[in-house]
């Protein structure tokens, strides 16, 4: 299996993923999220 490369691309070629609108339910899906920071190579 090939390794696929990685380009850099313009903010013109992106363009279009920002004119959606904004998620609506987003106020309420981010306090869904543990917001809590932690060590994730900690061992607990």
């Amino acid at each position: 299996m090939p390794i696929a490369g990685r380009t850099w691309r313009t903010y013109n070629e992106i363009a279009d993923l920002f004119k959606a609108p904004a998620d609506p339910d987003w106020e309420l899906d981010r306090d869904l999220i543990d917001q809590s920071l932690r060590d994730p190579w900690a061992t607990t």
